[in-house]
């Protein structure tokens, strides 16, 4: 979760940590490592302190295992199964609370999951269930969806405790208690104080999804069309209590917006200011022979979480983790 608006932050977030301004023009990568033979990486998700979580695997088993990285080294975040198990993370707070999914082997259902100080969690007691966003409230909103009877339902999970929601499911939420989700109809925004509000997704749309939701209320995502020929994707930012799309992205696909309305996806990042500028063309000499391929989450000090390679340093046919630091 990273959302505060250059510092200007609610009562009730425990922290509040400035972000840089949209200009920022170099980063320095480091790469995070492998876990043994945990060398392929899916994914994963940043903190305003630069500490992260990520998925790997072993290279195509569909064994995914999640790892937390304090800053130096690589920890592995049990699940159920151990080392045998399956688990994928969603989010990461700034008090090192990680959501995320688990279960006992690769196959089956999964639960939603909150590791905190490496202690495991079900958030629902259900094994039909997942986590999509975590906020940095005094007490933590966790926000996800879960199995009630033959649908399913979004969740809000605070202090031990889970309710339901009047959608499908949660994806992301801010430090407002904002949550992006979706249901039958389509992308959509909720609050205590509007209920569900569908965004507005244009005539002729064959599929959309959303990412991520900043304390703003904007909400990072795709909007995908069908030309009768080929379908295409759309990178937009939707205005969430309005409904309405606020931006179209050129090139971007979306994959996570900070407090600053920064946008990263792909190999791209995007804001107001600047438009859309390759993640590859703003690394420093440490980013020498490295290519960033799918940026993968960003903070609001402006942490970036990325996929990349780099075949000079032998990592051939492996997607490697990155954290790119500002400068």
């Amino acid at each position: 979760m990273s959302n505060n608006r250059f510092g200007i932050c609610s009562a009730l977030v425990a922290l509040c940590v400035v972000g840089p301004a949209p200009a920022q023009q170099a980063y320095t990568l480091t790469d995070l490592g492998t876990y043994g033979s945990y060398n392929v990486f899916l994914g994963g998700a940043v903190n305003n302190y630069g500490k992260a979580a990520v998925t790997a695997d072993k290279g195509s088993t569909g064994n995914n295992l999640s790892f937390y990285w304090d800053g130096s080294a690589l920890s592995f975040l049990p699940g159920p199964g151990g080392l045998n198990g399956w688990s994928g993370v969603s989010a990461i707070n700034d008090a090192g609370w990680i959501v995320g999914n688990a279960k006992s082997t690769a196959g089956g259902n999964s639960s939603a999951v909150l590791w905190r100080n490496g202690v495991l969690t079900n958030l629902t007691g259900k094994s039909t269930s997942s986590a999509g966003g975590i906020n940095n409230l005094a007490s933590p909103q966790i926000t996800g969806s879960v199995a009630v009877g033959k649908s399913t339902q979004a969740f809000l999970w605070q202090a031990g405790k889970y309710t339901t929601l009047p959608f499908s499911g949660g994806t992301a939420i801010n430090n407002l208690g904002q949550i992006a989700g979706g249901d039958a109809i389509g992308p959509l925004f909720w609050s205590t104080n509007t209920g569900v509000v569908h965004l507005n997704i244009g005539a002729g749309t064959q599929g959309t999804r959303v990412v991520a939701i900043n304390d703003s209320g904007l909400i990072a995502g795709v909007i995908e069309t069908y030309d009768g020929t080929r379908f295409s994707g759309q990178g937009v930012v939707w205005n969430g209590p309005t409904g309405q799309v606020a931006y179209y992205l050129p090139s971007v696909n979306p994959a996570s917006i900070n407090s600053a309305g920064v946008v990263i996806g792909s190999q791209y990042i995007w804001d107001a200011v600047n438009g859309t500028r390759n993640l590859n063309t703003l690394l420093d000499s440490s980013g020498a022979g490295w290519t960033i391929y799918q940026a993968t989450s960003i903070s609001d000090t402006g942490y970036i979480l990325a996929i990349a390679t780099s075949v000079s340093v032998g990592y051939i046919g492996e997607d490697r983790i990155v954290l790119l630091t500002p400068k």
